[in-house]
């Protein structure tokens, strides 16, 4: 019985000399592996269940804690953390690999049986989430999962491939929703591929809302050692293209959308254009151009076609009296941004619509060979190439793409057919939806009217000031006259405002100053066109200008 209990005892003694020699094994190991990719940690606590590293951090990682946990095979868990992307993909300095823990060594014969696993771990880019509160084993084998995304992968070191495998879930982009799958490959260069049936694009450039569930589809490598990247896909029937350069906190991006037919662009934006059911689409439009930030900026060269668009004006519209409506005043507190599922009572824009009409039926009506110097001051100051473009110039859209730069609104970049329509059709927002369906009515009406038509029209319903609506109230508000007794300096001063009525009106009101500058501009222009002689324009930069600024809602 006592050579048992000694027998006993000194098995006992052998276990625990073991256990303590397996545990300082896997401590050293655990320490070697952090000092290998350049993790660092502020306190270490032995506890007689798990072993704790406390705040690591290195280069795109930083974590709360790592726990050794007591057992066989072993296993280490991360808690609380975040991993950057792009700084993890960043060539990192060749450093001593042994920072802390003297008792660690570069190298170990020891290759113990261990997984590790993630709680509450965040996945960035350049420090915004991309990912949050991801939880699972992320070794032997990668399976990471929040609930909406899942990140599944292989260790495998073939070639220059380190890890391969797919994010399938929510698209993990604040412009992009759905699901899809994103597959890598990590290695020198990294490959990816993103297939997302049914995508939707939300961006205030494009449109207020999402756009209609598409299928986007992308294929890429970027190198992380160059920065060079370059990817291609496909967006509905619509392909693009992009070719640049990357280095931390920055991109450079040339990117194209070759001819494409209108149809397909059309098509991306679904029950956004109502009137394309109705409208026989031809033609293409092409799109080159370079993105570049933080902080961002953009280039945008169009290209079209053999553009055209039938139908959109609908068939019994241009008649002898034609209706259109206005937005009026909102109430102070209302906020013009605010999207209709969210509109505060009294603010929805629809609530504000004034009716208006015009036509040869009516009595403020002025016909074109009434309408004196106003046609020519117009074209003058609004579209110099009115009278040889087929509803849009391309000239104009890239000078108001290039004013853009960086803004998140398009701005000008309309010809005097597209000011029409907007007029007639369509609201004041500056998105692309909107500047879309502009171009599909200016094409409608350039087929089915004559050029005088169109500026005769325009001219009978654009705003003039608050309230001032068509060239005869102009002419009578602002100079007590009818259009053919203005003189050509008044007309250009008419034509002059037009960008912003009533903001001149306010600031002419305030000053008591007419834009003297814009007015003479108006009216080089009109020279340069044959519009005027050398005298009559000598003549007209000579006259003093005579106005009383209108009362508001004239």
């Amino acid at each position: 019985m006592k050579r048992l209990v000694v027998v006993l005892v000194l098995v006992l003694m052998g276990a625990l000399a073991a256990g303590v020699s397996i545990r300082h094994m896997a401590i050293e190991e655990v320490e070697r592996r952090l000092n290998s990719v350049g993790l660092e940690w502020t306190s270490r606590t032995d506890g007689f269940a798990d072993i704790q590293w406390s705040d690591l951090s290195g280069s795109g990682v930083e974590f709360s804690r790592l726990t050794v946990h007591a057992g066989w095979p072993i296993k280490v868990e991360l808690s609380s953390g975040n991993i950057d992307l792009m700084a993890l993909a960043q060539p990192q300095p060749v450093t001593n690999p042994i920072r802390q823990g003297a008792q660690t060594s570069s190298k170990s014969s020891w290759q113990p049986d261990w997984s590790l696993v993630c709680s509450d771990i965040n996945i960035q880019w350049e420090g915004e989430n991309l990912l949050s509160s991801m939880n699972g084993p992320v070794y032997p084998h990668l399976d990471l999962n929040n609930g909406k995304t899942r990140i599944h992968a292989s260790w495998s070191r073939t070639g220059d491939t380190l890890l391969k495998g797919a994010i399938d879930g929510d698209l993990p982009h604040p412009a992009v929703h759905g699901k899809g799958t994103l597959s890598f490959s990590l290695g020198e260069p990294l490959s990816f591929s993103l297939d997302a049936p049914e995508a939707q694009l939300d961006h205030s450039i494009l449109t207020d809302s999402r756009l209609p569930k598409t299928e986007l589809t992308a294929r890429g490598v970027w190198s992380p050692k160059t920065g060079e990247v370059a990817v291609d896909g496909q967006y509905g029937d619509v392909a693009w293209s992009g070719i640049g350069k990357t280095k931390p906190g920055h991109v450079s991006l040339d990117f194209r959308v070759p001819l494409t037919p209108l149809q397909a662009i059309v098509d991306l934006f679904g029950d956004g254009i109502p009137e394309a059911a109705r409208t026989k689409l031809s033609g293409e439009i092409s799109l080159d151009g370079h993105i570049e930030g933080p902080p961002w900026t953009w280039r945008i060269e169009p290209g079209a076609k053999n553009l055209a668009a039938a139908g959109a004006v609908p068939a019994d519209y241009l008649g002898p009296i034609i209706r259109w409506e206005t937005s009026g005043a909102l109430p102070k507190h209302c906020s013009t941004a605010t999207r209709s599922n969210n509109t505060p009572p009294g603010c929805d824009p629809e609530d504000s619509k004034i009716p208006h009409m015009t036509g040869p039926r009516t009595p403020d009506w002025v016909p074109y060979d009434r309408a004196g110097w106003m046609p020519e001051a117009v074209i003058a100051a609004e579209d110099i190439r009115f009278r040889s473009h087929d509803g849009f110039d391309l000239v104009a859209i890239q000078e108001a793409l290039a004013n853009a730069g960086s803004d998140e609104r398009l701005r000008g970049g309309s010809t005097i057919t597209q000011q029409l329509a907007k007029n007639l059709f369509l609201d004041g927002r500056r998105t692309l939806l909107r500047k879309l369906r502009e171009l599909l009515f200016a094409m409608s009406l350039e087929e089915r009217m004559t050029k005088d038509a169109i500026l005769t029209l325009y001219l009978n319903v654009v705003e003039f000031g608050p309230g001032i609506w068509g060239i005869k109230n102009a002419a009578d508000a602002w100079f007590m006259k009818s259009p053919d007794q203005l003189t050509v300096r008044e007309a250009a001063f008419l034509a002059s405002i037009l960008p912003a009525p009533n903001m001149w009106h306010r600031r002419i009101t305030a000053t008591g100053r007419a834009p003297i500058s814009r007015v003479n501009g108006v009216l080089d222009r009109m020279r340069r066109r044959g519009s005027l002689s050398k005298s009559e324009h000598r003549r007209a930069r000579s006259e003093s200008l005579r106005i009383v600024p209108p009362s508001g809602n004239h």
